[in-house]
């Protein structure tokens, strides 16, 4: 489970759907996952936090600051 995180300090926000079910991906998979986002302010941000949940062992992974974008 892929979930994006949007809270009220951010300058740039998620759109669509909140989280997308990957469904098993077997190791060195790879799967692709549109990202939508808005921006609020202009300037250089960071893309939100996106989390990724093991729905079998309830572990999850958390991307912080992935990439920057320059909004003019």
């Amino acid at each position: 489970m892929v979930n994006f995180v949007n809270d009220e300090n951010q300058n740039i926000l998620w759109l669509g759907l909140s989280s997308k079910n990957l469904g098993e991906l077997k190791q060195s998979q790879s799967i692709e996952v549109q990202m939508n986002l808005y921006p609020v302010k202009i300037g250089l941000f960071s893309i939100p936090v996106i989390k990724i949940t093991d729905l079998i062992t309830q572990k999850f992974i958390e991307f912080k600051d992935l990439a920057s974008v320059d909004i003019i």
